[in-house]
């Protein structure tokens, strides 16, 4: 998995969505934004009712 690189600082809200994603997957997401600076992480699961 590819984590976006050009978002260095948590000065704006980031919304990054992921598809088939493992928890290793989200995981991996966190540790990248936490080294920034970024303290607030919140995870949804959506499910697609078509």
């Amino acid at each position: 998995m590819e984590v976006v690189t050009e978002i260095s600082t948590p000065d704006r809200r980031v919304d990054i969505q992921l598809y088939n994603s493992t928890p290793n997957d989200i995981e991996l997401v966190f540790k990248h934004f936490k080294s920034p600076g970024f303290k607030e992480f919140q995870v949804g699961e959506f499910h697609d009712m078509i």
